[in-house]
């Protein structure tokens, strides 16, 4: 936003249409570049989640439900820590 902000007004005033959309894709360009390691970090632990919902949802059509809920809990509790641990490890 601040680069859109700096071509309407200030020393950017005076250029050209184009120059001005060049300007800001490069800003948009490097702040995508600076913000993409953090949100790509946690992507596989979500996937896995997501992947254990959807075997936890099979497995509840299969079994009881007062089966699986003890299981949920511990897996969810099983992958917390394993998150934590791995938090804990790239430090």
């Amino acid at each position: 936003m601040n680069a859109y902000k700096d071509m309407e007004s200030g020393a950017n005033a005076n250029l050209k249409k184009a120059q001005k959309v060049a300007k800001i894709q490069q800003a948009h360009e490097e702040a995508t570049q600076l913000e993409m390691p953090t949100l790509t970090m946690n992507l596989p632990i979500i996937a896995t989640l997501v992947t254990l919902g959807t075997l936890t949802g099979l497995l509840g059509t299969v079994t009881r439900y007062d089966q699986v809920v003890p299981l949920l809990l511990l897996l969810v509790v099983v992958l917390t820590l394993l998150h934590f641990l791995l938090v804990f490890l790239r430090r």
